[in-house]
């Protein structure tokens, strides 16, 4: 028996009003939710708190690489019967306007952009909500787990102070041994041609490759400049000839040592953006551009220092000289190292630097390999600009592959020879001669 059309003029009416029920109600809902977000997410301007507990790492101080006010000398005390110069103090002063700073030197003026901590994002309006809350605490978290607070000696007699001021003593052995402490505070700049000890010359690409051994020979792979704060410039090495001059052409122009140069960018360039985590290769990256200049390793702002010992350097050579330890806490980069001093010449021998603990647990979950420890011997010390510096730099990392169960890893190893000048001159290209 089929509906009458009175019914289905019903059910049609009924359903089209239904509709418009709905659409109503949910315009209604829609118009409410964005009130209460407008009346619930009001940008707020707010500073992360990670920037309360630690003002010093986002705020870039007019102060010298080196902290020099912090070594200023004591003045000579006068000698009995002599006058000491008092200073003048006006009882009654016409205004107490403050004067402007004195302008700082072109070396202490804040060169860049401010330095970024971590994945610091930019200061802008933020809303409380909690997906910025759980921001905020996350970069809380990073700092806890990598960096490290500073904190005073509260004890000068305990063993810790003692180990510490032993290794400050060690270490100003060794500023004495190249030069003084006053003739390397003078250098501003340094320029590098750097030259890696190849081995190999490669032919053809890919699968099609051959490898023809050869005697080592000096491959210029790259140019360094450190200058100013926080500059570390590094670029290719570029080499013009004149095709008309008749001149010969050096050995290494017919060469191409791929696996060398590869080994080379691994251990130097680009070691931190390939062995830590994003969190921390940032501030890596930083702190080799901040830390350049040879005092900063030992005297930058934060560096803790402790001694460790005495014992023989572990080398690939035939000498293992006996040197003493010192452990170098750099508290605001992050970064931890032992060096080794000769006890002979006092001069820094070798620095040994790995991950660390969150570094190396991140590393251990992306390959399931143990983290990579680095070690760096510095040789054949000669003398530029009145100081000694090491141009030969040989550098070896734990094997980082995957190797057969049991057998041991292959270390990487290049061995770096610097033409090096200072304060604006320019390096030489001759080739050096090797050993």
């Amino acid at each position: 028996m089929g509906t009458s059309p009175q019914s289905r003029r019903r059910v049609i009416w009924a359903l089209v009003a239904s509709t418009l029920v709905h659409l109503l109600l949910l315009a209604a809902y829609l118009r409410m939710a964005d009130w209460y977000r407008r009346q619930q997410l009001r940008p707020t301007r707010y500073l992360p708190d990670l920037l309360l507990m630690a003002p010093d790492l986002f705020l870039q101080r007019p102060m010298g690489r080196i902290p020099e006010r912090l070594m200023e000398r004591k003045q000579v005390p006068a000698k009995p019967g002599e006058s000491v110069p008092l200073p003048f103090i006006d009882p009654d002063p016409e205004s107490l306007t403050t004067e402007a700073p004195p302008a700082l030197a072109d070396s202490l003026q804040p060169r860049g952009r401010l330095p970024v901590f971590l994945s610091q994002p930019d200061l802008a309006d933020y809303s409380l909500n909690e997906r910025d809350i759980e921001a905020v605490g996350q970069l809380r978290d990073q700092y806890d787990g990598y960096a490290r607070y500073w904190t005073p000696d509260a004890d000068p007699t305990d063993a810790e102070s003692a180990a510490r001021t032993k290794a400050e003593a060690i270490v100003a052995r060794a500023f004495e041994a190249m030069g003084g402490l006053d003739k390397l505070l003078k250098i501003t700049e340094m320029r590098m041609v750097v030259w890696v000890v190849a081995s190999e010359s490669v032919w053809g690409e890919g699968r099609a490759a051959r490898i023809d051994r050869v005697p080592p020979y000096p491959y210029p792979i790259a140019t360094w400049r450190m200058h100013g704060l926080d500059r570390f410039e590094r670029d290719v090495f570029r080499v013009d000839f004149d095709l008309g001059s008749g001149e010969v052409f050096p050995s290494y122009v017919t060469k191409n040592p791929a696996h060398t140069r590869r080994a080379y960018y691994r251990l130097f360039d680009a070691r931190w953006r390939i062995f830590a985590p994003g969190t921390t290769s940032r501030l890596r990256l930083q702190s080799e551009g901040a830390r350049w200049h040879f005092c900063d390793w030992f005297l930058g702002e934060g560096i803790r220092l402790g001694y460790a010992g005495v014992g023989r350097l572990e080398s690939w050579e035939l000498r293992n000289p006996r040197v003493d330890l010192v452990q170098v806490d750099d508290r605001k980069f992050g970064r931890q190292f032992e060096a080794f001093f000769a006890r002979d010449s006092g001069l820094l021998l070798a620095m040994r630097e790995g991950l660390s603990g969150a570094e190396a647990r991140w590393y251990k979950q992306k390959h399931n390999l143990p983290s990579p420890t680095w070690m760096t011997h510095y040789d054949d010390y000669r003398e530029v600009g009145d100081v000694l510096l090491p141009h030969q730099w040989s550098r070896a990392a734990s094997s980082t592959e995957r190797q057969i169960p049991g057998s041991p890893g292959r270390p990487q190893r290049v061995t770096l020879h610097l033409n090096i000048a200072v304060n604006g001159a320019a390096p030489d290209t001759v080739a050096p001669e090797l050993q």
